[in-house]
This record gives C-alpha cells, sequence and structure tokens, in this order.
C-alpha cells in the first residue's frame, strides 16, 4: 500500500517527532511504500491571507498575486492509498 505520513511539529527531538519515526518504521516494516510530509520542515504556511480568502473560488491567477505551491501535496495526495496525520493537539494546559 501507498501511504503518504504528514507530520507538523516545530521541534526535532519531541514526543511527536518520535511517534513520526515510529510509524514510519512500523509501515516501512509492514511492507509499505511510504512518503513523508514534514510541514514546518518546509516552511508550510496554514493560514490563508485575506485576498485568498476572498478569492478562494476564483481561478488561479498567478499574474499579480503569489499562489503558494501546493502541487506537489495534491500530487501526494493522489499517489497515496492511506492518509496518516501526526501532529499534536495542544490544550494549553
Amino acid at each position: 500500500m501507498k501511504v503518504l505520513l504528514v507530520y507538523a511539529h516545530p521541534l526535532e527531538g519531541s514526543f511527536g517527532s518520535q511517534v513520526r519515526d515510529r510509524a514510519l518504521a512500523g509501515l516501512r516494516a509492514a511492507g509499505h511504500e511510504v512518503r513523508l510530509t514534514d510541514l514546518y520542515a518546509e516552511g508550510f504556511t496554514p493560514e490563508l491571507s485575506a485576498w485568498e480568502h476572498e478569492h478562494h473560488l476564483d481561478p488561479p491567477d498567478t499574474k499579480f498575486r503569489v499562489v503558494p505551491d501546493v502541487a506537489g501535496h495534491a500530487d501526494d495526495l493522489r499517489w497515496c492509498d492511506a492518509l496518516v496525520l501526526s501532529y499534536p493537539t495542544w490544550w494549553s494546559g
């Protein structure tokens, strides 16, 4: 099976990174083909700008605005049979 693991945590060496590593090892040991996306490592910006929010249904227009390059992420999602999301949920206390 082709598995995409999307990881989001700001600190290498954290419990979250250990969970990621165990998940990768287990998936690979089970014979799955795995791709890893590390959102913090690539500097991914998850929030929409005001302009993007206003125009999110418009056709892409790269002439006057910088559009985030998400083509690689879209390709990975089309490629995979399964998706694993690894991220912390912080409850602030």
